[in-house]
């Protein structure tokens, strides 16, 4: 994660000084999504960051890019609308092999992981390389002509740039136990950052727009059949986990979920908090704190769920 971090009172501090014209009401973006801090990438695209994440990832393992058989870029950032991603993250890494993007808001992680075990089961691939790169930061609209726009544009501004890589390969003990997903796509203008036409020519990255409301009710309502349908196949409960990792893009928003879905709070990981709305990177890091601060050991299992913009929802059970 960049060293850079901005708190969400400079945050504030800074979109008061861009709009003199409006009174942006102090402490609101913190009460209102429990993100203290976020990390800022700077002048880093996607493809950077997560070349550094996958460097790091195979020094740490001992591992050579040669020995990769596939690389997935998975992300809701990305360098440009062509080529993929993955294609500029395998050129910085010196990889020849197949590759391909992966795009589906906050999900993209989980999604990837899903794909890469399916591909490894089937043997068409044994070693598969997810690599993650956001910097929406880049995106931020600092300009506002109404307070009601930054009401609905403020989301945005608690999103975090930030970059991970997962190495996955054949075993002969599985380690992803459980896959499986759902989506209200009916719900999908509730989270909405679109292209925008410019004049005279060409597009731009238009505002990103949040209904609130609406995407509450979508959340509210998904069919929680990923959830409750893999616990009934594997035949355990949310006490069974030793960590359940849930992104969620506030913080007020994890407590509504979790007590809809029967999870419990002291199961999870609270990262949004000191990190932000780390999109796509958010289970991923919830994943590497628990097993970095030795809550998490070999053989235990661990749940990861994802609530997404669009919307889905997805879990992934692995033994750790």
């Amino acid at each position: 994660m960049p060293e850079t971090t901005w708190s969400s009172a400079e945050v504030e501090d800074k979109i008061a000084a861009a709009n003199p014209h409006l009174d942006i009401p102090r402490g609101l973006m913190e009460r209102m999504s429990g993100v203290k801090y976020r990390h800022i990438a700077g002048d880093l695209w996607p493809s950077d960051i997560g070349v550094q994440a996958a460097e790091k990832l195979l020094a740490k393992t001992g591992r050579d890019i040669a020995e990769v058989d596939l690389i997935i870029f998975a992300a809701a950032s990305s360098d440009g609308v062509e080529p993929a991603t993955a294609h500029v993250v395998s050129g910085k890494l010196g990889a020849n092999c197949p590759v391909f993007d992966v795009k589906n808001a906050a999900n993209a992680f989980i999604n990837s992981i899903e794909i890469a075990d399916a591909f490894i089961r089937a043997g068409t691939y044994q070693t598969i390389l997810i690599v993650v790169g956001e910097t929406p930061s880049h995106y931020l609209r600092w300009k506002m002509d109404t307070i009601e726009e930054f009401l609905g544009t403020g989301p945005a501004f608690t999103w975090s740039d930030a970059g991970s890589a997962v190495l996955m390969e054949a075993s002969t003990e599985p380690g992803i136990i459980a896959t499986r997903f759902t989506a209200n796509s009916q719900a999908w203008r509730t989270v909405w950052l679109p292209y925008e036409k410019l004049e005279p020519e060409g597009l731009g990255i238009g505002k990103l727009e949040v209904l609130y409301h609406q995407y509450g009710v979508a959340m509210d309502t998904i069919d929680l059949e990923p959830i409750t349908g893999t616990l009934a196949k594997l035949g355990v409960t949310m006490n069974d986990f030793k960590s359940i990792c849930v992104h969620v893009a506030a913080l007020g928003f994890r407590d509504r979920f979790c007590a809809r879905a029967g999870i419990p709070l002291e199961k999870t990981v609270p990262t949004i908090i000191d990190h932000g709305n780390l999109a796509a990177n958010g289970l991923s890091v919830d994943l590497d704190e628990v097993v970095a601060s030795g809550d998490v050991e070999r053989g235990d299992l661990v749940a990861l769920i994802g609530p997404a913009a669009g919307v889905s929802l997805g879990m992934i059970v692995l033994k750790w």
